[in-house]
């Protein structure tokens, strides 16, 4: 229930007033009250016993995400201004279906473990995969011999391979509006399924990690560009991310943040 609530004071923030006169009311005060119950409630539960209500959890998990994916603004600035709590909820959600063998071959959740499918996305060029992953190769090659960057070269190649092999789909324009849903589901099972030396990568904010982790984003922007009127909650993070990330790693690593930034330039 705080959950809901948590993610219905947020939407009220966000909405746009109906009238320019009418009263701006300040729903943070209520928001934050039903989030830290929320989190206090789904950690407990989560560390003890997720079985004894294993619905409950998962839907709580699906709405903190959401919440934590339509907050873009906090004041004061984290330690960590990269940090990306969604990876919490997805790879939790997904720890929860798979540890039950009955949940995760049959019912409702099924498709959270199951391999992704496009049935409805029509396949770009191929060029757009082999380009972007000559292009990074070339950058990790352009990396001086004695950098410490290269003692992770096999998990950045492995990450942005596994990436690389939907950006066909993702970019492409053409689909039907039916399949945006299944896209943006493909690109946030990805997310999921990032490893554990991946996802510690990031929160050490290390800047390749990141960068890949810009790519992601960009491509989650042009998914969304496709259907504003969807998906509130998720419409301001990317564009966001691949801006704070560029910030945070500095002008150094300009060059390998050129495709993200044109994407989210776009839209």
């Amino acid at each position: 229930m705080h959950a809901i609530l948590a993610l219905a004071a947020r939407h009220l923030q966000e909405a746009p007033r109906a009238s320019k006169n009418q009263l701006q009311r300040n729903y943070g005060i209520r928001e934050a009250y039903h989030l830290q119950k929320a989190l206090s409630s789904f950690s407990d539960t989560f560390n003890h016993d997720i079985h004894a209500n294993q619905d409950a959890v998962l839907a709580t998990s699906f709405l903190l995400f959401f919440h934590v994916s339509s907050v873009i603004n906090i004041d004061p600035l984290p330690k960590q201004p990269c940090e990306d709590a969604s990876f919490t909820f997805l790879r939790g959600i997904r720890s929860v279906v798979a540890d039950g063998s009955r949940l995760a071959h049959s019912g409702r959740y099924k498709t959270l473990v199951a391999p992704p499918v496009y049935s409805s996305a029509k396949v770009s060029p191929l060029e757009t995969y082999i380009g972007r992953n000559s292009e990074f190769l070339q950058l990790m090659n352009s990396l001086h011999p004695q950098s410490p960057y290269l003692h992770n070269r096999e998990i950045y190649i492995e990450r942005f391979k596994s990436l690389m092999l939907h950006l066909s789909i993702f970019m492409s324009r053409n689909s039907k509006a039916e399949g945006l849903e299944e896209k943006l589901l493909n690109l946030l099972r990805w997310q999921a399924l990032c490893p554990a030396v991946f996802v510690e990568l990031v929160k050490a904010d290390d800047p390749i990690a990141l960068i890949i982790m810009a790519h992601y984003h960009a491509a989650v922007e042009s998914t969304l560009s496709q259907a504003r009127n969807k998906w509130w909650w998720f419409q301001r993070k990317p564009r966001h991310m691949v801006q704070v990330i560029g910030e945070y790693i500095g002008p150094a690593w300009d060059s390998w943040l050129e495709w993200p930034r044109a994407v989210v330039s776009r839209y």
